[in-house]
């Protein structure tokens, strides 16, 4: 049948609050259904929905003076003004696709902390593969909510840039579909109450309107959402997005390392956590470690290494400084000697390269989610941020200890890390942006690509989450734009804790850190709920220029930790300390308790 050739009714699902009974819409409502408890579960049925809210009258008016020809069918979910719930969505859904002849929904709702994302987006997806074209508001707040992120589902957003009444802007690779102008709409509330609204619930109900009259110009179920998209948009606009594929991780199953430092230390400390096999360690012999025992593992000479032995990749931590002393290029020859007998490299620092077999964690902005279009993701799952004061305070060790414990009590944990050794630990994301790092994102580029990876580990199915921060989370000095703590900053906006772990030196300021507790505190909903002390004090030698660094005593690391908490007001831990650790995890998990 062509275009035109005959005009009928469209049937449309309104998921809301209801109908005023006394509507003169209600010529067109052909049935009524509403949730109904028994026996702890929860079933759609036929019955009177007189709205009590007042949002679903006003829905249905704007979509029947848009299109009074129209047939609607309302389901009553919601009896409250905060809004709706998922599982309650979920039913309506599930009931619309197995019981009702429709072919639009009209959800003018926006769910931005999903309960269950899986389940409504399979629901969402199958009402789309039989033909019936979910249309769904977004947050008014300007949040990614859901159903209306969906590509199963026509999302609905608004706009003050354009300035005609009646422009439809139809969005390519965003994660809206259609945007109108924020204008407002006459309309009634409960009992026929006269009112102007304005805000995405109406601008949705008044497209559903627009697509209804469209659809009753072709047989049902001959035209799809994008074609019916294209049919009633006034322009096209595509989102930009950055070209190019991120590097495809490699795959690892028995490693070396070289050379031994800090980030190698907590290779071998935490080698339960690591997702492969860690058979050997090696070091330049001029450092005169080689022989020695560290963490259950004998150091051997890098001039030992035999490159036909079973392992598949080389761990390359940083080699600079090294290098500089010994001058020896070692990332060169490894870089040789891997290509040479068929190893991959995972290196801690960037290797110009475009070998696959090469890997470095970096953080790219192919990978920002630019569809989002500046919207952020709600988070549901709890995160705990490790932060600290200053260098060298074992943020990422604490981090790791956390990870351990919480897994160990049979918790899912995901991980965000800063470290580029994060994803060695089964880390679901890594943004490095520590030691030789080199980011070429913006500031608004890195808190969407963050809050993309802290909500892609919830998505995952995790039950927290846990990342840290780099030194200094608060800057020391405001002499020059480089003493100012701007990625930092970038990152809190990005990942948003609710559980905050600040990490401090026995050197470190008392004002510099209260501080950064109350600049923590106050930056959102997320408190400073602990503080852990490392063990090393770093102090001056007698002649009063150079730097000498001890361990605290055991007496010493004590009355540090009661200053601090006579200071703060928080409880101490030491990170050296198996029982303060294990006391730290109890609080997260106390705390995060409380708060859910």
């Amino acid at each position: 049948m062509t275009r035109g050739a005959f005009l009928r009714k469209v049937k449309v699902a309104i998921v809301d609050s209801g109908i005023s009974s006394n509507l003169e819409l209600m010529k067109v409502v052909s049935e009524q259904y509403g949730l109904r408890y028994e026996n702890d579960k929860v079933e759609m049925k036929l019955m009177n929905c007189e709205d009590d809210v007042g949002h679903g009258s006003a829905i249905a008016d704007i979509i029947y003076k848009t299109n009074p020809e129209v047939e609607i069918l309302t389901l009553k979910i919601s009896s409250q003004q905060a809004g709706i719930d998922c599982d309650d969505l979920c039913v309506a859904l599930r009931f619309v696709l197995d019981n009702l002849d429709v072919e639009l929904v009209n959800i003018s709702a926006g769910i931005t902390y999903v309960d269950d994302y899986e389940k409504l987006k399979q629901i969402c997806d199958e009402l789309e593969r039989k033909g019936i074209i979910v249309v769904s508001a977004f947050d008014n707040n300007g949040a990614v909510s859901y159903p209306a992120a969906f590509n199963s589902v026509i999302g609905v957003d608004i706009s003050d840039e354009f300035q005609g009444k009646k422009e439809l802007i139809r969005l390519h690779r965003a994660c809206a579909d259609l945007i109108v102008p924020n204008q407002f709409y006459r309309t009634v509330w409960l009992n026929g109450e006269k009112t102007i609204l304005k805000g995405t619930s109406f601008a949705c109900a008044k497209v559903t309107g627009i697509l209804s009259k469209k659809l009753a110009e072709f047989e049902q179920g001959s035209i799809d959402k994008e074609k019916l998209m294209d049919l009633v948009k006034t322009q096209d606009y595509s989102m930009l997005m950055k070209e190019g594929k991120e590097k495809e991780k490699i795959e690892i199953k028995k490693a070396i390392v070289f050379p031994v430092n800090k980030e190698t230390h907590s290779l071998l400390r935490f080698r339960d956590l690591l997702t492969f096999e860690l058979v050997g360690v090696y070091d330049e012999k001029l450092d005169g470690l080689v022989g020695k025992e560290l963490f259950g593992m004998t150091i051997q000479s890098f001039d030992t290494i035999n490159w036909d032995d079973d392992f598949d990749t080389i761990i390359l931590s940083c080699t600079t400084a090294l290098s500089k002393l010994t001058r020896k290029d070692y990332q060169g020859e490894v870089v040789c000697l891997a290509k040479e007998h068929g190893k991959s490299i995972y290196t801690f620092e960037e290797i110009q390269s475009a070998d696959e077999n090469i890997f470095y964690p970096d953080a790219s902005n192919i990978a920002v989610p630019y569809r989002n279009m500046n919207k952020l993701h709600k988070i549901s799952m709890p995160v705990i941020g490790v932060f600290g004061t200053s260098q060298s305070q074992g943020k990422f060790t604490v981090q790791l200890e956390l990870k351990r414990r919480l897994s160990n009590m049979g918790y899912q944990v995901g991980q965000l890390a800063t470290e580029p050794s994060g994803y060695l630990f089964g880390a679901q994301h890594v943004y490095h942006f520590g030691y030789h790092a080199k980011i070429n994102i913006g500031q608004a580029e890195m808190i969407a690509l963050l809050n993309e990876m802290i909500w892609d580990i919830e998505k995952q199915g995790n039950d927290i989450a846990i990342t840290g921060c780099q030194s200094a989370t608060l800057h020391y000095d405001n002499s020059s734009i480089q003493d100012l703590s701007l990625q930092q900053q970038n990152f809190l906006f990005g990942v948003l804790p609710d559980f905050f772990v600040l990490c401090v030196n026995p050197h470190d300021d008392i004002n510099y850190i209260k501080r950064t507790i109350q600049y923590l505190n106050a930056i959102d909903i997320g408190k400073v709920y602990a503080i852990a002390v490392y063990p090393i004090k770093v102090e001056e030698s007698m002649n009063g220029i150079q730097l000498k660094k001890r361990t605290l005593t055991h007496e010493e690391m004590n009355e540090f930790k009661k200053y601090i908490h006579e200071q703060c007001m928080l409880p101490a831990f030491e990170i050296a300390n198996a029982k303060d650790m294990d006391s730290l995890c109890e609080l997260v998990v106390e705390t995060l308790s409380e708060e859910v």
